[in-house]
């Protein structure tokens, strides 16, 4: 070997310790960079074959910059990424909800159903007072006004959750082309040369890629190019040629209180199919929106009917301060939370309210045979049939023509008919349509009178004593076995369990994924003790090679001043 061979080597050392300073310096600056992973510089000895003494040491190599990255605890740990990020918003989801309810609480449901009852129970010590009256009315008023918002609340959390769903398509997309551009970047750079690797660009196609799998469940793999090719639930979202992003499809739906709203779904833009997370963020987004936000409002519009309903059912049965029976308190109409309300009887006149009994709520068994009256008609049914038939119940009317074919008869100003359900008349609207003489059908419940009086307040007492009868939670045979407040605690009841569960669940993705990233930072993190040693040895192993320089330049000296 010549000496020239000889300073060779020492700058082969020199170079090697100057690149390991630097990457020392590169670990340092960047040990609490997000996503960042510490590297090592792969040296390996330069070898030359001499033809007396065989293989001689010629030097170092430098191989590659190596990340420190463990493929099995990244794998892991996006498998956690995906779980967590699914209970995460689970957890607020149910969240949303129990914040909606506020139980318990002043402001919670339960306490306007108990406000209402006992507004009964007092009307029912002075059934003539007005004061009283009005308090039955503004303890109804407030009960419907809370169902109401309550269900306005739950429709804007659905809105809330689809927009959601589409922010996160849109952050999907984002992290889809920007894990496309880093591959195109890393394809480029490791080209022909195993030991031009991208690391840091690398690092920074994980961190998108950890986002990712935050919002959906992801599978990859990695081509001879070091590009990435992601699926999801079978579906190529990364591939060679470039991404595919996931797009919003718009449908109408009708909510419980039968309005309308646009309704955001998934498609897969490469084949144009519908997009089902199997799992993360996107997928909790979806069953929140589509189940569980509807059961729970489902629940609640079924206990706003069940309301309706009872109140109705029992107040009908009462009597008026002007001695009307058959009247509702709220409108027979109520479909849910949201339509919930008043009647118009009561919402007129305190006096409407109806808290006396004595009345007797019955109906016909068999629907009565009648026929459609002439043009400008009615039909009487107290003076014309029987003279009970009169302080119909509400809402209780159904006529049908003979057939065949048969058909129902729609009630309702500018419709088929109208009834004074106070005296019993039908009138038919629509002459053109319904002639005269028509077969028809007339089925309905009627209330018998037996008016005690304004002093009697039997019937209000009875309707405060709705509070303990079971009307609601019915069985296999339709028997109800829970009463109203009961079904409502059962509700929150599941809601709080459901809601801990979820909490309990997602300490455990947080635990697990603490404990991974612990791991991954004793492979990947900086350890600056470890840097700091380096940096001296390095920087030991620099002033060496100089030295051996400098020792191979006066060995030349000195040959090169032989005379």
């Amino acid at each position: 070997m010549s000496l020239f061979d000889l300073i060779n080597m020492g700058t082969r050392g020199l170079s090697a310790s100057q690149t390991a300073l630097d990457l020392v310096g590169q670990n340092v600056t960047n040990a609490d960079t997000e996503g960042y992973t510490r590297k090592r510089l792969n040296l390996e000895a330069g070898v030359r074959v001499d033809q007396g003494l065989g293989q001689m040491g010629f030097g170092v190599d430098v191989v590659n910059i190596k990340r420190m990255r463990d493929d099995l605890l990244d794998r892991q740990m996006q498998e956690v990424s995906t779980q967590k990020g699914a209970r995460e918003e689970l957890d607020k989801s149910l969240q949303a909800i129990q914040n909606i309810l506020t139980e318990p609480a002043d402001s919670g449901l339960n306490t306007f159903l108990e406000k209402f009852w006992a507004s009964w129970q007092d009307l029912a010590n002075n059934p003539s007072d007005r004061t009283a009256r009005q308090a039955v009315s503004d303890a109804g008023s407030a009960l419907s006004g809370r169902f109401q918002d309550l269900g306005e609340q739950f429709n804007v959390l659905l809105n809330q959750k689809n927009e959601e769903l589409v922010d996160g398509v849109g952050e999907i997309n984002k992290l889809l082309e920007g894990i496309k551009e880093d591959n195109e970047a890393i394809a480029n750079a490791e080209v022909g040369d195993q030991r031009m690797r991208a690391n840091d660009t690398r690092d920074q196609r994980e961190v998108k890629f950890k986002e990712l799998s935050k919002y959906i469940e992801v599978s990859y793999s990695e081509d001879p190019q070091g590009r990435y090719l992601i699926t999801s639930g079978g579906n190529l979202l990364v591939g060679p040629a470039g991404s595919y992003p996931l797009k919003i499809a718009r449908s109408q739906i009708t909510l419980s209180d039968g309005r309308e709203m646009s309704q955001a779904s998934l498609v897969v833009s490469s084949t144009r199919q519908p997009f089902d997370p199997p799992g993360g963020k996107l997928a909790s987004l979806l069953e929140a929106r589509d189940e569980i936000i509807p059961r729970y409002q489902g629940a609640l519009d079924e206990l706003a009917r069940t309301v309706a309903k009872s109140v109705n059912a029992q107040h009908e049965q009462g009597y008026t301060l002007s001695g009307f029976t058959g009247a509702t308190f709220f409108d027979p109409a109520t479909a849910g939370a949201t339509s919930i309300k008043l009647s118009t009887f009561v919402r007129a006149d305190v006096s409407n309210i109806a808290a006396a009994a004595g009345g007797t709520s019955r109906s016909l068994g068999a629907p009565l045979n009648q026929v459609i009256p002439a043009a400008g008609g009615v039909l009487d049914l107290a003076n014309t049939v029987d003279p009970d038939y009169r302080n119909l119940s509400s809402e209780s009317v159904v006529i049908r023509t003979v057939g065949p074919p048969s058909a129902t008869l729609v009630e309702g100003s500018g419709e088929d008919y109208t009834v004074d359900y106070r005296t019993g008349q039908i009138r038919f609207n629509n002459p053109a349509s319904l002639l005269p003489g028509t077969a028809i059908t007339v089925d309905f419940r009627y209330t018998i009178q037996n008016y005690n009086g304004q002093g009697d307040g039997k019937n209000a007492l009875k309707m405060g004593q709705l509070a303990q009868a079971l009307l609601s939670d019915p069985d296999k045979l339709g028997i109800p076995r829970s009463t109203i407040g009961d079904s409502y605690a059962t509700m929150v009841g599941e809601l709080g369990a459901e809601k801990k569960k979820a909490a309990d669940t997602l300490e455990t993705s947080v635990n697990l994924q603490t404990y991974l990233q612990k791991r991954i930072d004793e492979t990947s993190g900086v350890s600056m003790d470890e840097e700091l040693a380096d940096m001296v040895k390095f920087q030991n192993c620099y002033q060496a090679s100089a030295k051996y320089i400098s020792t191979v330049s006066q060995m030349m000296d000195s040959l090169m001043s032989i005379q």
